[in-house]
């Protein structure tokens, strides 16, 4: 084989692995993995939802009095979602309710189309009527290195309109009032300005892209939920995630892939301290003797480690070192377990520590209580040092190791893996090494999630 015929080859391999990598982001951009339409659930009353996977985004068909659809699709859509509502017995005319979750062009492009063939409302948060009145995207804001590259492939015109209903935030709209569904839309500013939701009273909630569920449009892992490509304020998003959460959602009907569980969203899209990898603390303070403190104090490094698996039982190990004047303390602490209850995290281990009298070697146990506050978490943790040497009275003033401390995660930062999060922490601890010393440190908290 020549030279040129080498860099021939080399070059044809190169293209068709860029045709491909193109195809795939292009595929991405399609949103949704095409299905037929689907019986997904129903209302508080029993009527049926029906999924209809369109180009790319789902909607959904509510078959209450009057019909209500959900999301209606792009533009070049129109035929699709005829075909999939005779299917089931509803004609566009008939629709009588389309609730837009957010003006972008693949979940409002056929809104005008729906009222022209029918006499539909259409409802749309406010903070959109700028999209629908010129009939195109916001700017969008990436979420990811994929996001970047995907937004130049994204087009998002359609058919201006102005909607029936604008939802305002602090006013939902009681669907009860038109319809026979016992739920409401509310505006949820985030993925865009004017971003809403349908919530129903079995705590199904209808969240357009306030989430994904899966890679390219669901076509892979649908049901595991993931960030939106593009959101306005992504910041807003997580917490009008934590905000449906706290609703007692339990499904997520999604436009791109899903129905998701309460349980995976929990766990993946918040702060959750269940998903956290690892919690690492870093800080410093003064220490001395217990029966004198504050009168001759010395300087202290104080850092440690919990690490562990995120599902509801599992491995968890801990770490823990300290320095001061008067020797250091160290644990390794690999034989532990984790349990979780909803949002409440439990979890201990064990293994061998040092002390810092006479370097002697103690049997650590250490707990820690994870509690949700609010958007905040908190965590409780506590140790105790055993050295099994003498009398279990002399082994119990010899020794050891006797601490407690709490921090407080503030939210982080969501955009990429790890995800962070950081607070503040405090510990107070009281370690024999001859004399009782009593030591108080603080310092920073860190922890890292996966997606």
């Amino acid at each position: 084989m020549t030279v040129r015929s080498i860099v021939n080859v080399t070059g044809g391999i190169l293209v068709a692995r860029g045709v491909f990598v193109l195809a795939v982001l292009a595929a991405s951009m399609l949103g949704c993995a095409r299905t037929a339409p689907a019986l997904v659930g129903s209302t508080p009353k029993g009527t049926p939802i029906i999924r209809i996977s369109l180009g790319r985004s789902s909607s959904y068909l509510i078959k209450s009095q009057p019909p209500v659809l959900v999301d209606a699709g792009s533009p070049n859509d129109a035929e699709e979602l005829a075909a999939a509502l005779r299917k089931n017995g509803v004609s566009v005319a008939d629709i009588g309710l389309v609730v837009i979750t957010h003006g972008h062009g693949d979940h409002a492009g056929l809104a005008r189309h729906i009222r022209d063939q029918s006499q539909a409302r259409i409802v749309l948060g406010s903070g959109d009527l700028p999209l629908s009145s010129r009939g195109h995207n916001d700017e969008l804001h990436p979420t990811s290195v994929v996001a970047r590259i995907l937004k130049v492939l994204a087009s998002g015109d359609y058919p201006p309109f102005t909607p029936d209903i604008a939802v305002d935030e602090g006013s939902p709209l009681e669907l009860k009032t038109i319809t026979d569904i016992d739920g409401r839309v509310i505006a949820m500013p985030g993925h865009t300005p004017g971003s809403v939701v349908l919530v129903m009273d079995n705590h199904v909630a209808f969240v357009g892209d306030v989430m994904a569920g899966g890679s390219l449009g669901g076509l892979f892992s649908p049901h595991d939920p993931q960030d939106s490509y593009f959101h306005a304020d992504p910041a807003e998003n997580r917490q009008n995630i934590a905000k449906l959460l706290a609703m007692g959602v339990q499904t997520f009907y999604l436009g791109h892939g899903g129905p998701v569980s309460r349980e995976d969203v929990a766990r993946k899209l918040t702060n959750d301290p269940t998903s956290s990898l690892f919690a690492m603390r870093l800080g410093g303070g003064a220490g001395g003797a217990a029966a004198s403190f504050g009168s001759r104090l010395g300087s202290v490094f104080d850092a440690g480690l919990h690490i562990g698996r995120r599902s509801p039982i599992g491995w968890s190990g801990a770490l823990a070192l300290r320095a001061g004047q008067g020797g250091f303390t160290a644990a390794l602490m690999p034989v532990g377990g984790s349990l979780r209850v909803g949002d409440i995290n439990f979890g201990a281990a064990t293994g061998a520590s040092t002390i810092p009298s006479g370097f002697n070697i103690a049997i650590p146990v250490t707990a820690w209580l994870e509690l949700p506050l609010g958007t905040l978490h908190a965590t409780l943790d506590g140790r105790l040092d055993y050295r099994p040497s003498g009398s279990r009275s002399a082994a119990y003033l010899q020794a050891d190791v006797a601490e407690v401390g709490l921090a407080v995660r503030l939210r982080g930062d969501h955009t990429y893996w790890p995800r962070t999060f950081a607070g503040p922490y405090i510990r107070v601890a009281l370690v024999d090494s001859g004399a009782t010393a009593l030591l108080l440190t603080a310092g920073l908290a860190f922890y890292g999630a996966d997606k």
